[in-house]
């Protein structure tokens, strides 16, 4: 019994024979009738597909993967009928095929699989038991598998855990820890905000610092902050000399003599008398030097403002003659705007009027001129200017006989025409030809085919030529 695998077309090849024994061949798929049952269950498929012709007799049905895979493994057989008329043929023909879910293949492979894995796994166990059970070392233990009854009484002593050198109880508690960190965390915090302050301070909160601060209190008398505060509110309000603030500010100290004066006699002395005062007469000379990028005395410095002005005055005297000398009329006397959009306007209006002629506009105005139509034709021949064509006429009229006998050698048809009407001509009755000599009568210059007939079929043969062909 053949075999075949569930869930795989399976192809039953049979052959067809006559009456005689010869094969069948060209049996039309419709004179057959294939049957395929599942035994086991009784049941046919009704979607047999039709039987194929292989060739030499033989032909072929398919058992289909779907039919046996509803079927599940089991015998099934299969048979056709035959009724052929051309050939004759009346045959019944099958047989029985069982199913199996694996094919030898399959089982062979699984097998070898089994095989491998069973090899692996006698490679990672011990080659042999000691005391009856497996001797192994563990070399990674999972998490949460190892629990206090595993592990004897006294295995981890100080060797084992050398840190653990105090009692657990004795440390500081997970509470009061928190505590600890919570109060560090506050101080921290205020500690940073302060230094934050000191970073950052305001303009508003040092004026407000200051001015809140009892310097003399604060400081005492012989502080010098202090002191400078104190004497400067007393000089402003008296505004009389006081030793102390002169010191401070680098001036004199003249008994008697009162703060501005003495401020007077330092800038004189420093600028010259009256020279730093707002009402002194300043040279002008020294307000040029100021405008310069470099002060000094003489010319500008380039790209000072001095130079500029210089610059400016120098352009208005080149541009004042030009002025001067274009500025020789009154502006009222020249055309005003209106007065030129209007003729714009005239002039405009004239080119649209050319614009606008039409054929007959044209052709009247030239009738009106006396161009008509029939002088047309002539006047359109003058292509030339009248001119010109004297010219050429004198030059006719000058012509001398060296020009004339120069133009006739010089047209190559005159040439042959003159060859052939006065050089040397032979007739040849030996090769039909006519040859005619050159100027010098040395050589055959022409030559071209007779004949004694009009219809040129007769060559020259010394009766007498009645056709010439073409001179070339």
């Amino acid at each position: 019994m053949s075999e075949g695998k569930v869930g795989v077309d399976y192809v039953v090849e049979f052959p067809v024979r006559l009456g005689t024994g010869l094969p069948a061949t060209g049996i039309a798929p419709g004179d057959f009738t294939p049957t395929v049952r599942a035994l086991d269950t009784a049941t046919d498929d009704g979607s047999v597909a039709a039987v194929v012709e292989i060739g030499g007799g033989r032909y072929s049905l398919i058992i289909r993967g779907a039919f046996t895979t509803a079927e599940t493994a089991g015998n099934y057989a299969w048979a056709v009928s035959v009724a052929s008329t051309t050939p004759f043929v009346r045959d019944i023909i099958g047989d029985t095929i069982r199913f199996l879910d694996a094919d030898e293949d399959d089982l062979t492979a699984g097998i070898a699989a089994v095989q491998a894995d069973t090899d692996d796994i006698q490679s990672r166990l011990p080659a042999a038991l000691v005391g009856g059970a497996m001797d192994s070392d563990v070399s990674n233990i999972q998490n949460d598998v190892i629990t206090a009854a595993s592990i004897a009484a006294g295995a981890i002593g100080a060797s084992e855990a050398p840190n653990l050198d105090a009692a657990v109880s004795s440390r500081e508690s997970e509470a009061s820890a928190s505590a600890r960190a919570a109060t560090n965390q506050a101080e921290h915090d205020a500690t940073q905000a302060l230094i934050a302050l000191l970073n950052n301070p305001t303009v508003a909160a040092i004026a407000d610092a200051v001015w809140d601060e009892n310097v003399v209190a604060a400081h005492g008398a012989a502080s010098a902050a202090g002191l400078l505060l104190r004497v400067l509110g007393e000089a402003i309000s008296t505004r009389v000399n006081n030793g102390t603030l002169n010191a401070l500010l680098g001036v004199a100290d003249t008994p008697g003599t009162d703060l501005p004066e003495q401020i007077d006699t330092e800038l004189s002395a420093a600028h010259g008398a009256g020279a730093w005062d707002a009402t002194a007469t300043v040279p002008p000379q020294t307000i040029r030097d100021a405008m310069k990028l470099a002060p000094t005395g003489g010319a500008p410095a380039a790209g000072s403002v001095d130079e500029h002005l210089d610059d400016i005055l120098a352009d208005t005297a080149a541009i004042e003659p030009l002025v001067t000398l274009n500025l020789d009329a009154t502006v009222s006397s020249r055309e005003s705007a209106a007065a030129a959009a209007v003729r714009e306007a005239n002039i405009l209006a004239a080119i649209t009027a050319l614009n606008n002629l039409s054929i007959t506009d044209v052709q009247t105005a030239l009738t009106n001129q006396g161009y008509t139509v029939a002088r047309a034709g002539n006047l359109d021949n003058l292509d030339a200017a009248i001119s010109t064509v004297l010219t050429a006429i004198s030059a006719l009229n000058d012509l001398s006989s060296g020009d004339v006998d120069a133009a006739i050698t010089a047209n190559a048809v005159i040439v042959l025409l003159r060859k052939v009407t006065t050089n040397r001509r032979e007739t040849n009755p030996s090769t039909g030809r006519l040859d005619i000599y050159n100027d010098a009568d040395t050589a055959v210059e022409f030559s071209v085919p007779i004949f004694e007939d009009v219809g040129g079929t007769q060559g020259y043969q010394g009766a007498g030529a009645d056709r010439q062909n073409k001179i070339v």
